[in-house]
């Protein structure tokens, strides 16, 4: 059981992948408690990430920390998940074996906001009020 997960994006502090991430996790996990870092682009993302990681895993505790990155973001022409996960895979190497167990990879292909388009019910949901349903 994960009882803390640390989550790694690309996005700017409280943006959207930030927010359904924890929204995901919440549903998917009540009691897990979420550590989010939001490095603001992918490129912060490959350069950071094995810093970022092992201060999740040891200041905050984290048992699993998930690195998470679009594949297309609209300023670069898109590469592949596997390139781009060898890329990171490099940058985490200097950890020790049992830091580098403790952290996932998730290449999304298509933007996370994707994701919502594809469950309205989710939208709805999240969106309506006790006093105000929305359709």
């Amino acid at each position: 059981m994960i009882r803390k997960l640390g989550i790694i994006l690309e996005c700017d502090a409280g943006g959207p992948d930030e927010l359904v991430f924890k929204c995901l996790v919440r549903r998917l996990s009540p009691t897990t408690e979420v550590v989010t870092r939001s490095l603001g682009n992918k490129l912060a993302v490959e350069e950071r990430c094995a810093d970022v990681a092992e201060a999740l895993i040891d200041k905050d505790h984290c048992d699993l920390v998930l690195i998470v990155w679009d594949l297309k973001p609209l300023w670069k022409k898109p590469g592949s998940c596997i390139t781009e996960t060898n890329n990171i895979n490099a940058k985490l190497e200097g950890l020790p074996n049992a830091k580098q167990s403790k952290i996932k990879l998730l290449c999304i292909t298509h933007e996370l906001e994707t994701w919502l388009l594809a469950d309205q019910s989710a939208i709805r949901e999240h969106l309506s009020k006790p006093t105000y349903q929305c359709k």
